[in-house]
């Protein structure tokens, strides 16, 4: 929470390459991840790249959007995120069905 507040403060602009930059590097990290520590480290990273896009996004639909849809945008951003996570669970659960050892194969 502390480490949301102090990246909330500077410009959109070095927020938004700051939190590309760390994306990027998480998914690189995530790729050449040749044992379980590094994938950990690669985890933290995309996932703060994450949680920073999400951040901004929020504020950027504010200042963007006129008043009289400001409401809806912000309500379909929310929206599309928790069908997204009922969807990866629902993919997740029937391929745990279909093959429940798959994440053992490289």
């Amino acid at each position: 929470m502390i480490f949301l507040l102090l990246l909330v403060s500077p410009a959109p602009y070095y927020f938004r390459s700051m939190a590309l930059l760390t994306f990027d590097k998480g998914n690189m990290f995530e790729l050449l991840a040749k044992n379980w520590k590094l994938w950990a480290v690669a985890k933290a990273c995309t996932g703060m790249a994450v949680g920073m896009t999400q951040t901004q996004c929020i504020i950027y639909i504010s200042e963007i959007a006129v008043p009289q849809i400001r409401g809806f945008m912000l309500s379909s951003y929310a929206l599309g995120y928790g069908l997204g996570g009922l969807l990866s669970a629902i993919a997740l659960q029937a391929l745990a069905e279909v093959s429940p050892m798959v994440h053992l194969y490289p």
